[in-house]
């Protein structure tokens, strides 16, 4: 499994995270051919209004991990 492989630096990206950065990390394990574009992503909600409102309207926040194991941004 690659998951464990990805955010070695785990403070590091805690801190990205906490900044309202978004954070990205790949593994050639488990996309040989697409590691380039293809990972797995960590997006704060501040990222999301920051960011993605300039091209999509903000409609809801759903913060409720025990039915999604995490936040879910509605545009």
């Amino acid at each position: 499994m690659h998951l464990p492989r990805l955010f070695k630096n785990t403070e590091h990206w805690l801190r990205v995270y906490d900044s309202g950065g978004f954070c990205f990390d790949t593994s050639p394990e488990a996309y040989p051919y697409f590691s380039d574009w293809m990972g797995e992503a960590c997006i704060p909600k501040g990222y999301v209004l920051n960011q993605w409102t300039k091209n999509f309207r903000f409609v809801d926040y759903i913060d409720a991990p025990s039915v999604t194991y995490s936040g879910r941004t509605l545009l």
